[in-house]
């Protein structure tokens, strides 16, 4: 979205195109459009069926959907730990390379910019709301 003003989508598309597993739900289809008027189209489905693991190096295991096992869910944490120690890195989907993003920090990092952007959204919100109900 800094770069390429028609990838600057709205959370509440997002969203549903996270959940949208083709073989239950459709894909979630929206628009947006650049400071030209030109626009993009987008039909979102779930990240699973592009990406099945976060990490690529996942083998055996670790890299099964289907195990939940004590032993693998502690692996699995351990993983997930070590993922918010690497620096934060986009996907070329036609080479399945990342490369990491330069001045965004580590993952922690930014889930933990992220989270305070929802809560001051929350609290604006609440805000609203409470200033809307007074003047009725």
């Amino acid at each position: 979205g800094k770069s390429d003003v028609s990838l600057n989508a709205k959370l509440s598309d997002i969203c549903p195109g996270t959940s949208a597993a083709p073989t239950y739900l459709p894909a979630h289809y929206f628009q947006t459009k650049d400071s030209e008027g030109n626009i993009r189209t987008f039909d979102l489905i779930d990240k699973g069926v592009a990406v099945n693991n976060p990490d690529v190096t996942l083998m055996g295991i670790a890299a099964s959907t289907n195990i939940s096992t004590k032993e693998n869910m502690e692996n699995l944490v351990k993983i997930g730990e070590n993922l918010l120690k690497k620096p934060v890195s986009t996907m070329n989907f036609a080479t399945s390379r990342h490369k990491e993003v330069k001045g965004e920090g580590t993952n922690e990092e930014a889930l933990s910019r992220f989270a305070k952007l929802l809560s001051n959204e929350r609290k604006l919100r609440e805000a609203n709301v409470a200033a809307c109900s007074q003047n009725f």
